[in-house]
């Protein structure tokens, strides 16, 4: 899953004010801090001759601790809407001969998923009005953020899946699904998917406890039972929060207690976890 994550160059456009009212004066006088909201603005706009007009021309960029070329930067740049950069600058200051801002980093395809921005700090040596080296570094909260992309994501994946079976990249490639699809995905609310996963039941459930240990759900009435020698597929139905699976005895009742929870009853007890 880290492999879809684009690891983007922390870069920003709107100054917002600082809570000390003389560090906000000062931003408005230096003329080292205009530089730095003018290269974010270029970074807004993709405009990279702009963006390579205010860098030394031997720049050093670093991306938590690894150097990276200016290429590969600008490379970020020719992106999709997806991937295009949304972020904010939420302050700003002077250490030294250093310009410190810190971050809040996002870009399309996390804002329809409804995940929030990543924390980060960047550094900025400027010297005769050239940036000559910039480091970006996540800060205390990122890993949360980097988990539930993945969760998120990969439920996005899933939902795109079983909608549309014929147009969806594998996870790797997530990045590439069609623009209209995530729009269409972002419109849904936590109740709507609920409903469609439970409706729409894929995948393995897992027993750890009763007489069948796994579930494998597959297409719109198939479902693979393990257990109790070799496994054997049948059919199921849906009846409310139920769900039904017929053998060549008698049938095995599961409750739906949430899309990726079942509760086995009777000869299926025991509670089932999607993996």
């Amino acid at each position: 899953m880290k492999k879809i994550f684009i690891v983007t160059i922390i870069l920003f456009i709107t100054i917002l004010s600082c809570n000390n009212q003389s560090q906000e004066m000062i931003s408005d006088e230096n003329p080292e801090f205009n530089i730095v909201r003018e290269f974010f603005e270029n970074v807004n706009n993709n405009d990279t001759v702009k963006i390579n007009n205010l860098l030394a021309e031997n720049n050093i960029i670093k991306i938590n601790g690894k150097e990276t070329s200016k290429q590969d930067m600008f490379n970020q740049f020719n992106t999709s809407f997806l991937t295009r950069i949304k972020d904010t600058i939420i302050s700003i200051k002077q250490i030294d001969t250093i310009v410190e801002v810190v971050l809040n980093s996002s870009n399309n395809y996390m804002i329809s998923l409804k995940i929030p921005p990543i924390e980060t700090k960047q550094k900025f040596y400027i010297k005769q009005n050239k940036i000559i080296k910039f480091s970006t570094d996540t800060v205390v909260g990122t890993y949360k953020v980097y988990k539930e992309f993945e969760n998120k994501a990969k439920m996005f994946h899933e939902w795109l899946s079983i909608k549309y079976p014929d147009n969806v990249p594998n996870m790797e490639n997530l990045f590439d699904v069609p623009e209209k699809y995530l729009k269409e995905y972002s419109k849904l609310d936590k109740n709507d998917l609920e409903k469609f996963f439970i409706s729409n039941l894929r995948g393995e459930y897992i027993c750890k406890t009763g007489l069948y240990n796994k579930l494998v759900f597959k297409g719109k009435s198939t479902v693979v039972v393990y257990g109790l020698g070799i496994p054997f597929p049948t059919s199921y139905v849906i009846d409310e929060n139920y769900i039904r699976i017929k053998t060549d005895k008698s049938d095995l009742l599961l409750q739906i207690k949430d899309s990726r929870t079942l509760i086995g009853e009777g000869f299926a007890k025991g509670k089932y976890e999607k993996k």
